[in-house]
């Protein structure tokens, strides 16, 4: 539905992370991300060095890669939702176990 109304592809994913765990290593997206908060609380920290519109062709393949110092930290609690535009750099480590879903706009 949420395609159709956009017009566009949409994603979606839904990640459970253990307590004090970290899902994937520091990393950008190739589209946009809508974060939404289920359950438990998560840290997503950002990342100085950002990359302008990549393109599938720069995906990030799951390596480790400089993203820079960590410029901010914003806390997700259950409801809460967060956008990141393609390219922002970014990861998320649970405070306590810890459920949410993204929706990745292509």
């Amino acid at each position: 539905i949420l395609s159709r109304i956009l017009g566009c592809n949409v994603r979606a994913n839904l990640y459970l992370t253990p307590t004090a765990e970290t899902g994937l290593v520091p990393h950008y997206d190739v589209h946009d991300v809508f974060v939404l908060q289920i359950s438990g609380k998560k840290i997503w920290r950002f990342y100085e060095k950002n990359f302008d519109r990549p393109t599938e062709a720069f995906r990030f393949g799951y390596r480790k890669f400089d993203v820079g110092d960590t410029t901010e930290e914003v806390v997700l609690s259950p409801g809460d939702i967060l956008y990141l535009p393609r390219g922002m750099s970014h990861a998320a480590t649970a405070v306590e176990e810890s459920l949410h879903v993204t929706l990745g706009i292509e």
